[in-house]
């Protein structure tokens, strides 16, 4: 151990420690699992199925906390591998399981012995009885409640950030006391006009991150929200205890996992993911290339769920991100089912374009549009980037108005459009079914 009083600081603290022997740990580990082509994450993902025996994808990614593009294409490593495969589900045909094949089990068989291997060389300096009591203490630090969620027979939980998330929310968020009137000022107006503007703040500060600043600095909050940097400084606290924010290493601040929480809640977000990631799961099988769910908000496209191989053809979009209705194939199907009001507006307005394939004719997409409503489906070929063809189809809600589109982006040359259509048409009535819509019968 180094002499310097810097280091000795460091070596103080217990939580630098537990980070350099995290480090240590996952690096040594990760060299016994690159030879086999894998990662810690693959790992974890074997680790569950062979105490499951089979899952959903859904499931893996609720259990384990990745996010579904992510177990995709964890997936599709294993299976490349022969360490995994997909199955479909014996108790219900629409979903496919993943199961440990014999080879996965070997490995794991294997990595037990590599990591056992890895325990002996950390712990090294400790005896038999050390090594129980460092054991013990590091499960009541890492697990606190696991034990009591396995003796209740509950599932663990996939997420422990959002336990500390919502012991933070319970906390009143008290907005700044403002400063005593000077002499001579008016009185303050009524109590709801200044709560209502300290809220106007907090709602700057959040609104000041957005698609191209998802992490920012204390300088460039107050710049973006229009506020002194004192006060930009007290909000951004408030925000940070409450857990609507959270500061990274590198002293910038992003969003924070409780207002993901929040936002989740929103009918549109996690009722409409749940009912439609069978079916997006399923056109993805099918297709391997990117599969997306968006829907409208106001005169633009929100993607709410993707799914996205290694192979698949690069775009831009990603879960949260926004873009013009017309350029977009979710968005000229959401805009075709729109009121013709919103219609008159939005080919009233600047039609952007990002390639020379972009429709920014109003009344060329006026005709589009009308194809849209005709064919009960959208094709965008090369509108946002001049690789791609995006088919896109509606998704109804229970009342038979379209609340939602489906699509899957393939490259541009050689797409067979004949036959993503009627995919992407069986996923999109699949998941309308799935939001209680019923086909009018003829």
């Amino acid at each position: 151990m180094s002499d310097a009083p810097w280091m000795r600081g460091l070596h103080a603290d217990t939580g630098y420690l537990l980070y350099r022997l995290g480090l240590r740990s996952g690096s040594l580990f990760n060299a016994g699992l690159e030879q086999h082509g894998l990662r810690l994450r693959h790992y974890a993902l074997l680790r569950y199925l062979s105490v499951v025996e089979s899952a959903r994808q859904r499931e893996l990614s609720d259990r384990l906390g990745y996010d579904p593009s992510a177990i995709v294409s964890l997936v599709d490593d294993l299976q490349r591998l022969e360490l995994a495969e997909r199955r479909p589900d014996p108790n219900d045909r629409r979903n496919r399981i993943v199961v440990l094949t014999e080879a996965g089990r070997r490995l794991l068989r294997e990595s037990e012995q590599d990591g056992a291997r890895v325990t002996d060389e950390l712990l090294a300096p400790l005896g038999a009885q050390e090594r129980r009591t460092l054991h013990d203490l590091l499960l009541r630090i890492a697990e606190p409640s696991d034990a009591a969620a396995r003796r209740a027979g509950g599932a663990l939980p996939a997420r422990r950030a959002l336990r500390v998330r919502r012991a933070r929310r319970r906390r009143p968020l008290t907005p700044p006391t403002a400063p005593a009137p000077r002499p001579g000022t008016p009185a303050p107006v009524s109590g709801a006009s200044a709560a209502r503007s300290a809220a106007d703040r907090l709602l700057d500060v959040l609104g000041s991150f957005g698609q191209a600043h998802p992490a920012q600095t204390l300088t460039q909050i107050a710049r973006r929200a229009d506020l002194p940097l004192p006060t930009a400084h007290r909000l951004v606290g408030a925000l940070t205890a409450w857990g609507a924010l959270e500061r990274g290493d590198d002293g910038r601040y992003h969003v924070g996992l409780w207002l993901w929480e929040v936002a989740a809640l929103a009918p549109r977000g996690v009722v409409l993911r749940q009912a439609a990631m069978p079916f997006l799961e399923d056109l993805y099988e099918a297709t391997h290339e990117n599969v997306q769910l968006a829907v409208r908000d106001g005169l633009e496209v929100l993607y709410t769920e993707r799914i996205s191989g290694r192979s698949a053809v690069g775009v831009h979009s990603r879960v949260g991100a926004r873009w013009p209705l017309h350029a977009t194939g979710v968005g000229l199907v959401l805009l075709a089912h729109a009121g013709a009001a919103l219609q008159d507006r939005y080919c009233a307005g600047e039609l952007a374009a990002f390639t020379p394939f972009t429709v920014t004719d109003p009344v060329r997409l006026r005709r589009v549009l009308a194809e849209v409503r005709r064919a009960g489906c959208a094709v965008s070929d090369r509108q946002i980037t001049d690789d791609a063809l995006s088919v896109a189809a509606p998704v109804r809600g229970p009342r038979g108005d379209v609340v939602a589109a489906v699509s899957v982006v393939v490259p541009a040359a050689g797409a067979r459009t004949h036959a993503l259509v009627p995919a992407v048409q069986v996923a999109g009535r699949g998941i309308s079914r799935a939001l209680g819509w019923q086909p009018v019968s003829s």
